[in-house]
């Protein structure tokens, strides 16, 4: 009789613990959810508190001419549910007599997890482009990532006659299976030195 407890607080242990973890195999029925918190009769507000969990707050110290305002975590799961929020958008029928067009359209990004860091520049400085940072996942088992790419943030000016630079996005790309259910910071750095780092527990998000 004991054991028989034992063993069902065990498995409600292990059942709890897997709520929120990184799904590393998308299942037809993760896809099914992912897809449908993306439309009626979920809500915006759902949705907000949804990504939510995958944005983290830095405003780190300005170096030179930028500072790191936030990172932002995608992982498989969400991405599906950024893809059906796009389908939704025009309201067509992805998704909706089955996951067979949502694994199509994940394909590329199903064994990836990316982090993105937002920059802010200072406008009063020289800004020559968008750095070159080094993104990680370290801690008792570090993690790097398998490709790295750059975009720029510009606002229109001039009556949208000309643009302005004022921030950057850096991405890293990981692979999901490598990182697994890592537990440690997400380290940035410039030129070798450490400009930022933000706790992660990607156990706590899916």
């Amino acid at each position: 009789m004991r054991s028989s407890l034992a063993v069902g607080i065990l498995l409600a242990v292990l059942a709890t613990a897997g709520i929120g973890a990184v799904n590393i195999q998308l299942t037809t029925q993760d896809l099914q959810r992912a897809t449908e918190l993306a439309r009626w009769p979920h809500t915006d507000a759902e949705r907000a508190q949804f990504h939510k969990r995958y944005t983290i707050a830095i405003n780190s110290p300005t170096v030179e001419y930028f500072a790191v305002e936030n990172i932002e975590m995608t992982t498989p799961f969400r991405r599906m549910e950024l893809i059906a929020e796009e389908h939704a958008r025009i309201n067509d029928l992805f998704a909706r007599g089955g996951v067979r067009d949502a694994e199509l359209a994940l394909r590329p990004w199903r064994d990836q997890l990316s982090i993105v860091a937002r920059l802010r520049f200072d406008l009063t400085k020289l800004l020559p482009g968008v750095p070159d940072l080094d993104i990680a996942l370290e801690g008792s088992s570090p993690a790097f990532p398998t490709a790295t790419t750059s975009s720029r943030i510009e606002i229109a000016i001039d009556n949208g006659d000309r643009s302005q630079l004022v921030g950057g996005l850096v991405e890293a790309v990981f692979d999901v299976q490598a990182v697994g259910q890592t537990k440690g910071p997400v380290v940035i750095r410039w030129n070798g030195k450490e400009i930022a780092r933000a706790a992660v527990d990607l156990a706590a998000i899916e």
